[in-house]
């Protein structure tokens, strides 16, 4: 997840760096008006900024964890596998 305020960063990165859009649109051979872009606040893809973070050392995407999706459900209501299986050794 690429986070909240990038675009300044980025921006405010660019400009200690001395460079302008068009500087470091070359240096990543990329368009200047992807920078423009970005610079203006559009979402960036997570491998475009972490070519961001590569150049510019700077860190741009933080590892999003989903809490829902850590959660193991457990049932104890058969599951179709369950059958399957039960069925199997049954005419075994």
């Amino acid at each position: 997840m690429v986070i909240p305020d990038f675009s300044r960063l980025i921006k405010n990165k660019r400009e200690s760096m001395n460079l302008t859009q068009e500087q470091l649109a070359k240096r990543l051979n990329e368009k200047e008006s992807m920078i423009q872009s970005i610079e203006k606040g559009r979402m960036p893809s997570i491998a475009f900024a972490k070519k961001l973070e590569k150049n510019m050392d700077i860190v741009l995407v933080k590892e999003y964890k989903n809490s829902h999706a850590e959660l193991k459900v457990e049932s104890e209501a058969p599951t179709i596998g369950n059958m399957i299986q039960f069925k199997v050794r049954k005419k075994n």
